[in-house]
Parts: C-alpha cells; sequence; structure tokens
C-alpha cells in the first residue's frame, strides 16, 4: 500500500498535478518538532540527533505548504539515521549564501523581494555513498548498497516504531523503505523552485543540502534573540563537558547567539574540565552529562551552577535540579538560563517566593478559577514550572505538577482534580498511555459505584509537535490540546471554556 501512494504521489508530482499549499507556519517549531520525535529512534541506535537553527539570521514564520517541507525533512532525517551506525545526525538551519542563491532554478523578479533563501544541511556520519551511487541517488526505487561489510542497517524496529505515528507523519517515513523517498524529495524540493545537493565520502559520511525559497510572512512579530544585558545583570560564563562533539558544537553555536554569555570553553569529560580564572563579576555555568554530574559538582564547587544533560525522555535520577535535554532547543536553553535567574535573585514574577503572592491577571466577573485544581505533568522541570506560574497568575490555587505518567497517574488517584494537563512524551508512561489509564480507572470506579452520570474529567494534551492533529489526539483519550510555547490567553480560554461545564 505504500509503495502504491508513493507511486501516485510521484506520477502526480511528475505530471505537475500536485498543487501546494500557501499557509502560515513556523520553520523553526518544525524542524524542533520533528527532530525530537526522531531523537528516541536515534538514540534507540545509540547515534545522536542534533539541530542548529540560526535565528539570529533566519525568520520563524514563512507562508508555504509546512507538510511537504515536513515531508522532505523526515525523509532525509530518517536517510541519515538509517545509514548511520555510530557518530551523529546534524540538521543546520541557515541562510543561503550568494552563491547558494546564484545555483537556484529561475525565480520571477516580482517574487524576489518577499522571499528567504533558506539552507538546510542534513549530516550523517554514516557509510557514505560513492560518487557512482550519487547519480543514481534519486532515481525511483534505488536503494544504497553498503559501503563496507561492517555496516548493517538493522533499522526495522525503527519502523515499526512509527506505525504509532499518525497516519500522515507514518506514511511519509514509510517511503524510505521501498526506495521512493528521495525520489519524491527530489520532485518536492523542485516543485518548490528549490535545490538539492549531495556530498559524500565512504565511510566518513554524507550531507544533504537542501535551498528552499521561501516566503516571508510578513505578519511576523520576532523579538530580537540578542538581547541586551539587563543593568546590574551578570554576564555568564559557560563550560559545556560531553564527549559527544557535535552537541559541543550546537550547544556552543546557541550560547554564542546570546549577549548575556561572556566565555565559553568545551572539554569531551570532567577529567579534563577546569573552572575560568573569574577575574570579572562573572556567573559560572557548567553543562555535564549526567551520570558526571556528581563529579563535576565537587569539582566546580558552590560558586558553580553545575546543570545534568540528558536525552529528551530518558529517567532522571537528579529531579530537583534543572536539567538541558538533548537535542538541545535555543527556547529551552533560553528558559533554563531564565529560570535559574529567577530562583537565584528571587524577585521575578515568573518564579515569587510565598512571601510575594503571584500577580493576578485580569478576572472577569462571572468566573473564578480558584475553585478549581488541575494536576499536570511534564519532564521538563522548566515547563512544569512555567505552566504552574502561568495558570496560578490566571487564578488557580489549587495545582499538583508531576514528572512523568506514572507518578501523574498514582496522584490522580488518591485526590480529585476537574482537569489534567498532559505532555505527551514522558519517560516511564508517556502522556498517552497515562490518559488511557486514567480513563479506564475511571470507567472502572464509576460502574463499580454506579456513578454513571458523573462529569466527565477533562484531559489536555501538552506538545511542541505541531504536526500532532487535534483529531488523532481526541481519539485517543484527550479532549484539547495545548500547544508549545504557551499562549497565556489561549490557555485561560481553552480552560474556562471546559470548566464552565463542570457542575458543581
Amino acid at each position: 500500500m505504500h509503495i502504491l501512494t508513493s507511486s501516485l504521489q510521484i506520477s502526480s508530482l511528475e505530471a505537475g498535478k500536485t498543487e501546494l499549499k500557501r499557509e502560515e507556519f513556523n520553520l523553526k517549531l518544525l524542524l524542533d518538532s520533528l527532530v525530537g520525535v526522531f531523537s528516541q529512534l536515534a538514540h534507540a541506535k545509540n547515534i545522536s540527533i542534533h539541530l542548529f537553527y540560526n535565528i539570529s539570521k533566519v525568520h520563524q514564520q514563512f507562508l508555504g505548504d509546512s507538510v511537504r517541507i515536513s515531508q522532505i525533512v523526515m525523509n532525509l532525517i530518517s536517510n541519515a539515521i538509517k545509514y548511520t551506525n555510530k557518530g551523529y545526525v546534524r540538521i543546520n538551519c541557515d541562510l543561503a549564501s550568494h552563491e547558494d542563491e546564484m545555483e537556484m532554478i529561475s525565480i520571477p523578479n516580482s517574487s524576489q523581494n518577499s522571499l528567504t533563501f533558506v539552507k538546510m544541511e542534513f549530516i550523517d556520519s554514516g557509510c557514505g555513498i560513492s560518487n557512482d551511487q550519487i547519480d543514481k541517488l534519486f532515481q525511483p526505487y534505488s536503494m544504497l548498497q553498503h559501503q563496507n561489510e561492517n555496516f548493517s542497517p538493522s533499522f526495522e524496529h525503527y519502523f515499526k516504531q512509527t506505525e504509532n505515528l499518525s497516519d500522515g507523519a507514518s506514511s511519509l517515513i514509510h517511503t524510505n523503505r521501498n526506495g521512493l523517498g528521495l525520489s519524491i524529495v527530489k520532485l518536492l524540493v523542485s516543485k518548490m523552485n528549490g535545490q538539492i545537493r549531495v556530498s559524500s565520502n565512504v565511510n566518513e559520511g554524507t550531507k544533504m543540502t537542501v535551498v528552499l525559497p521561501l516566503e516571508t510572512c510578513t505578519t511576523e512579530h520576532e523579538g530580537s534573540t540578542r538581547q541586551p544585558l539587563i543593568e546590574n545583570e551578570k554576564p555568564l560564563q559557560v563550560i559545556i563537558v560531553d564527549e559527544d562533539e557535535c552537541f559541543r558544537d550546537v550547544l556552543q553555536a546557541y550560547l554564542s547567539l546570546m549577549n548575556r554569555i561572556d566565555r565559553i570553553s568545551c572539554f569531551s569529560n570532567v577529567s579534563l574540565a577546569h573552572p575560568f580564572n573569574n577575574t570579572k563579576a562573572c556567573r559560572q555555568f557548567v553543562f555535564v552529562p549526567e551520570h558526571e554530574f556528581e563529579q563535576a559538582s565537587s569539582l566546580f564547587g558552590k560558586d558553580s551552577i553545575v546543570i545534568p544533560t540528558i536525552n529528551k525522555g530518558s529517567k532522571r535520577n537528579f529531579p530537583q535540579n534543572q536539567y538541558l535535554s538533548k537535542p538541545v532547543k535555543f527556547s529551552e536553553l533560553e528558559n533554563l538560563f531564565n529560570e535559574i535567574n529567577v530562583e537565584k535573585q528571587g524577585c521575578n514574577v515568573e518564579c515569587c517566593n510565598s512571601e510575594s503572592p503571584l500577580p493576578q491577571i485580569e478576572k472577569e466577573q462571572e468566573f473564578d478559577f480558584s475553585t478549581y485544581s488541575v494536576l499536570i505533568a511534564d519532564d521538563n522541570a522548566v515547563n512544569r514550572k512555567v505552566l504552574t506560574k502561568m495558570l496560578q497568575m490566571i487564578g488557580f490555587q489549587d495545582v499538583d505538577a508531576t514528572n512523568d505518567g506514572m507518578e501523574c497517574f498514582e496522584k490522580f488517584k488518591h485526590k480529585k482534580y476537574h482537569m489534567v494537563l498532559l505532555d505527551c512524551y514522558m519517560p516511564i508512561l508517556s502522556g498517552k498511555e497515562a490518559c488511557e489509564m486514567i480513563r479506564n480507572w475511571l470507567k472502572y470506579r464509576n460502574d463499580h459505584n454506579h456513578e454513571h452520570g458523573s462529569n466527565r474529567i477533562r484531559i489536555i494534551a501538552v506538545t511542541a509537535n505541531t504536526w500532532e492533529s487535534k483529531e488523532v489526539l481526541l481519539t485517543q483519550g484527550f479532549d484539547d490540546v495545548v500547544y508549545k510555547p504557551f499562549h497565556m490567553d489561549e490557555v485561560k480560554e481553552l480552560l474556562k471554556k471546559y470548566l464552565s461545564e463542570v457542575v458543581r
């Protein structure tokens, strides 16, 4: 069925019958979301995957066909993971160079003023491709011949896991099983007046470069990424410790976009690391793998803030500490610094102490959130704090937060809640699994107590994956979805809508 669907798609593209949508979308969120989905699958092969999106140069909001762009990205990432047995897969998103633009397919001059030429690079340390195979790479049903006897793409587990994705995402990935994925990528890129190039060395790795002319969204309101230092705020010195060179490079690149960063040093392990000679009044941050956290804490002392790093979805051994998840996102990195700064200063609205009541946003007279209880679950400490404080600012007084789906489920069984907000992807028990368990437990309890007319507990999915459709999530037991990053007014209206239906 997937071969038939892919063949029909190729025929439609070749005949010029495929129409591209023109809708507003956020390219950074799209890439962050897709890399996050593929990260657990890459980690299952013991390879790392990272994204660097140069937000200092590339806009985030564009007009175009986000589904087709997702199809291009997913095929290229899955191909890179498939033919990489050790090392990394890295995605870079930056502005195209003048030379890149000169090589583009001719575009009408009238259109060029509103276009941004975006370059996406998909780099892996895999088996590589010989020159004679590069020429055949984009032909239908062409499958890469393995370049060395040590390569064994035990990748069926990957495709089996992708069966759990929504129908659209799953069908996009399956094209790579039948040798049609790159053919479709080539045709889609050409349809968008873009260009795709390949450079590779056998046994060293491959780089796929896609350049797309994207229409800039004129309604975009993006703040500057290089925020000036707040008065009296100390500059930051950062030490990065990790054996993964790709992670060190990406984290350093993101840190370099921040004005508050004074110096950065990188080391492959803790034994080689050493503190800065603190000649300035700077605060020192140290990022280390979780298994080296205790050693680094002893080495750098109480004057440094040591932050463990961990693959997203992994169990955390120091839940009381702030973590940085891999693959790293710029927004999470910035939130992390802000959260820690708030905790140290103790004077920010985002994180007030008990003696400084949270400012309340203006409440509508007819609705009082303070009488309702909410349970939230998110494995990211920053997201938990942001969502908790947001709910308190809306007016909630009874908010409980948990680290994963299992903890959430256990807490739910012992207290009455009016609403539950679940992150979709968490360790131990995912949000989707927790939602199913809560629904089944409620059904059993209601049947046992003959309470069939009781209120339905509203469960809201929380996710950064913009391709996770509301329709699919509804079939999995959720009542609605909130997409990250959070917007307070939208969250408030959504919660008010459902809580107003509760019979007290």
